[in-house]
Order: C-alpha cells, then structure tokens, then sequence
C-alpha cells in the first residue's frame, strides 16, 4: 500500500543528504542493488567538519 507523506518525507531526507554530502545516500550498480540498499542498509555519513549535528540528525531522521 502506497503512503504518500512517509515517502515524501523520505524523498526530503534523501534530498536533504544530498544536498549536504554532494552524493546519494544509496548506491549500487543496478536499480535492483539499489532497492536492495534502501531496505537493508542504513546510509553512511561522511566524516566532515562542515556539516552539522542538527543537519545531520533531521537527514537521518527522514530517511529513517
């Protein structure tokens, strides 16, 4: 069953990591992989002095 506000907050933290990183929070070399990743593994954060806890903490907090 689709739900549209957990994905749209999802898509939000996904952006936001994005935005922040320079890269994707999920990555593989097939769209498979790729799913794969989004269900089973949680996303790394780089080590940067740049970024923030608070920023940080609302990206994970979207992706979940």
């Amino acid at each position: 069953m689709f739900r549209a506000i957990p994905c749209d907050l999802w898509s939000v933290g996904v952006t936001l990591y994005y935005m922040l990183y320079g890269t994707i929070p999920f990555k593989g070399s097939t769209v498979s992989e790729v799913y794969e990743n989004i269900q089973k593994t949680e996303p790394a954060y780089p080590l940067t002095t740049t970024i923030n806890g608070e920023e940080k903490e609302i990206s994970a907090g979207a992706i979940g």
